[in-house]
């Protein structure tokens, strides 16, 4: 089966599944990032999708997504549908949600920043082209930060990087 039938076949299934279950949160927010890795971008459905998960997410589940994780692709979202100043406020609270944890909130994982082959995550671009929009926010050091640093650079450096715990004053 090609690969595009077994994300339409997925995307079905969760809407099947959301039909009979309509307070899944993991449920939208895999349907939301699998629909962003199809051709037809629909940013208003998947943004939609990924506002369900947030409504009915549960903390005590243990597959509710969490609320870095669900801003965090929001922001992708957002940057794809061309609302850069929603992007910055996504990815202030994926990090205020878990300042302990930027992985999860910026969505970097494994990937190297310059890697733009998974449409779910920022990459370098969208990062730099965030600065670039964003000179005089300061969130923008934040995110020139990821967007400049050499990916060995920057794993070398986090692994020793502890976050503050407290949120921004």
């Amino acid at each position: 089966m090609p690969r595009t039938n077994r994300k339409s076949t997925g995307i079905a299934a969760l809407t099947k599944t959301l039909n009979k279950y309509p307070s899944l949160s993991e449920a939208y927010f895999l349907r939301a990032t699998l629909a962003m890795t199809t051709a037809s971008k629909d940013y208003k459905a998947i943004g939609d999708d990924i506002e369900m998960a947030l409504k009915h997410r549960s903390p005590s589940e243990i597959l509710s997504p969490s609320i870095s994780a669900l801003y965090g692709t929001k922001a992708k979202i957002d940057f794809g549908h061309g609302d850069f100043a929603t992007v910055l406020e996504d990815l202030d609270t994926a990090v205020n949600a878990d300042p302990s944890n930027p992985n999860e909130a910026l969505n970097t994982g494994t990937t190297k920043p310059e890697d733009s082959s998974n449409p779910t995550l920022m990459n370098l671009a969208d990062y730099n082209s965030l600065v670039l929009k964003f000179p005089n926010d300061y969130r923008r050091i934040c995110i020139g930060a990821f967007s400049t640093a050499s990916f060995h650079y920057l794993m070398k450096r986090t692994m020793h990087w502890q976050l503050p715990t407290t949120k921004k004053p």
